[in-house]
């Protein structure tokens, strides 16, 4: 399956993504997350007709760690089961100091290794 779609997010993979960018910013979506594997797209407020995301932008322009509230987000999750995960070690991060970065590959991994349940 190329995507999956949870409620106002759509996850498509990194080879069917140019065959659904068009469709999903003419339904009111944007990307949110670029990923060398994925793009995540959320649904805006109002469709807009704004241009199609760009391929993946290259590494060095990328985010690369994400703030365990993005990573919820991202996820569907609340941020409380996000760190829970991380406690867990299900969800890979670390430690910066006093913050928690999850690295953008982490949730590439989780989402490519779990199993989906076909959404309509």
């Amino acid at each position: 399956m190329a995507h999956h779609h949870y409620d106002d997010i759509v996850i498509v993979t990194a080879d069917a993504a140019p065959a659904h960018t068009d469709a999903l910013a003419a339904s009111g979506y944007r990307a949110l997350l670029v990923t060398a594997r994925h793009t995540i797209y959320t649904r805006t407020t109002s469709p807009s007709p704004q241009p199609a995301p760009e391929a993946a932008p290259a590494p060095a322009q990328r985010r690369r760690g994400l703030t365990v509230t993005q990573a919820a987000g991202i996820l569907g999750i609340s941020r409380s089961a996000a760190y829970d995960m991380i406690h867990t070690g299900a969800l890979p991060s670390v430690r910066l100091g006093r913050r928690i970065v999850v690295p953008d590959t982490a949730l590439d991994d989780l989402l490519a290794a779990r199993p989906t349940l076909a959404a309509s």
